[in-house]
């Protein structure tokens, strides 16, 4: 049997390649060493917060990250969070013994559901966390804003120190087979409903100049490269991240307002949202989607609330090595806080390139050779209904029928 033509062209790419792979291992050392010095300059470290305590270990501690992490977890406001990923940092911030967390999502009884897991999670952990749940929804900015107040009192844990914005929503389907309100409900939920997330909270937030705090949106894999299936979804990703790189940019120029933000790319992971997207997925964009791996919401979760803690937030917020790769490739202007990150991009750059290229190579091949099946199929069916409705019509006997 003959190898297929994409079978040749891979071979002959990764024969074309080597000399270039290993080009980039000599010279990548040399970059390093002649750039470490201006990046310990130019890259920009997230601006530490104030510390101001209220436990008397903390403010006697001499480990910053302890002092920091008590700072921020005084109370963490999360959107989306009844269910899925939101519901998994719920749980990973109560085992660290958040103060106090507010839930917020549309649903009553989802709310109530996940307000029970996350109080049996900080029993289990001797914590003290206290929960709250309001049903909001995060396209209503009105009603969004009206619950602010409510949220920050000073009984509730004052104004938010976290704030992660988890709400959204994923139909994914090819362009053909999508309505347009398919591409305005996730416009509405994935990109205005994390803008008017940040919108409602942000000003009690920066009123902080004492505490601060720590922004967290939740993006995808799929707002760094955009794939079969994903011609609503992924826009509204795409979109979240120039919308972050703004708002760093307004943040980090105000001297008086100690508030960060990131931006997690977190790949599949399973929970309810993606079972209920896998219903309307194109087998193409499962294929293609499932690359990074199905991840589990604890593991994504514990990764997100680690990130957020630490005491350089990174602008972004990648999983696994796929996650690492893409983020470094497509890291393009945006800002960059470790001295690491900023390495590995101006060393490895063309590395990573090349290797996405292969990626891309698959991606096609994977897309096109489903494609061919998928027609040959409807080629075959109308074939058998043709054949079906000549046996009826008396044209044919039962011989021609398979």
């Amino acid at each position: 049997m003959l190898p297929s033509t994409h079978s040749v062209r891979l071979f002959v790419a990764i024969i074309l390649a080597i000399p270039a792979v290993g080009l980039l291992v000599v010279v990548a050392p040399l970059i390093i060493l002649l750039s470490t010095p201006c990046l310990a300059i130019l890259v920009r470290r997230k601006r530490s917060l104030f510390p101001v305590f209220t436990d008397d270990s903390a403010r006697r501690s001499n480990d910053d990250g302890v002092r920091r992490q008590h700072v921020l977890l005084q109370h963490a406001v999360i959107t989306g969070g009844s269910s899925g990923i939101g519901l998994s940092i719920a749980e990973e911030l109560a085992k660290r013994n958040c103060h106090h967390i507010t839930l917020l999502a549309r649903k009553e009884g989802q709310l109530a559901d996940a307000k029970k897991k996350v109080e049996q999670v900080a029993a289990e952990a001797d914590s003290t966390t206290k929960v709250r749940t309001v049903s909001v929804d995060v396209i209503d900015l009105p009603k969004l804003q009206a619950q602010v107040e409510g949220i920050c009192n000073q009984a509730a844990g004052g104004a938010p120190t976290l704030l992660f914005g988890c709400a959204g929503i994923s139909i994914p389907n090819t362009f053909e087979d999508l309505s347009s309100s398919d591409f305005r409900v996730q416009v509405d939920v994935n990109y205005l409903g994390s803008v008017n997330t940040v919108k409602a909270f942000l000003p009690s937030m920066s009123s902080q100049t004492h505490i601060g705090g720590n922004i967290i949106l939740i993006s995808s894999m799929a707002g760094q490269i955009g794939t079969f299936g994903f011609s609503a979804y992924s826009p509204t990703k795409f979109a979240l991240r120039g919308f972050a790189e703004s708002l760093s940019m307004e943040l980090a120029a105000k001297k008086d307002a100690h508030v960060n933000i990131c931006l997690a790319y977190p790949p599949d992971t399973n929970t309810p949202g993606l079972m209920e997207e896998n219903k309307t997925k194109p087998e193409e964009c499962k294929m293609i989607s499932g690359t990074a791996g199905l991840w589990e919401p604890e593991v994504v979760g514990n990764k997100i609330v680690k990130a957020a803690l630490s005491h350089n937030p990174s602008f972004d917020i990648y999983f696994g090595l796929d996650g690492w790769m893409l983020s470094a490739v497509a890291a393009g202007m945006s800002p960059v806080t470790s001295l690491f990150d900023a390495i590995c991009q101006i060393s490895l750059m063309g590395l990573l390139r090349l290797i996405s290229l292969f990626y891309l190579m698959d991606f096609d091949r994977t897309t096109q050779n489903l494609h061919g099946t998928k027609s040959n199929k409807e080629k075959g069916c109308r074939k058998i209904d043709k054949t079906w409705q000549a046996f009826v019509e008396g044209q044919v006997g039962e011989g021609h029928l398979v």
